[in-house]
């Protein structure tokens, strides 16, 4: 688990890993630390370091690798896409909001270079 948010559940053990400004940014926890360092590169420590700073004060990130899937909380990120059953369609504003926040999390993925 990577995470920057202070009280985030953690399992595992606190891992250093060797890049100081992403132990400045982020905690490692690990189950099994040659694994951590296999799938925390630094080339994948560096795109999480510039999700972090591009998103700065909007979220907190957190990534868990498990079950050989690699998932991303985008923790304090707006609830996106809620509406009743019976609601009022969204306005064009809602929509184009909608359509930026799409685009943000495409852009993670860009990022992250997980897209097939």
């Amino acid at each position: 688990m990577v995470s920057r948010e202070l009280n985030a559940k953690i399992f595992g053990e606190k891992e250093m890993m060797d890049d100081v400004d992403f132990m400045r940014d982020f905690r490692v926890f690990a189950d099994d630390k040659v694994e951590a360092r296999y799938l925390l590169t630094p080339a994948f420590m560096e795109r999480l370091r510039e999700i972090n700073r591009e998103t700065s004060g909007e979220f907190s990130l957190s990534t868990v690798f498990m079950d050989k899937r690699l998932y991303l909380f985008l923790n304090g990120a707006p609830d996106l896409f809620e509406t009743t059953l019976f609601g009022r369609p969204a306005s064009i504003e809602l929509a184009r909001e909608y359509q930026t926040q799409i685009r943000k999390i495409l852009g993670l993925i860009e990022t992250l270079k997980l897209a097939n």
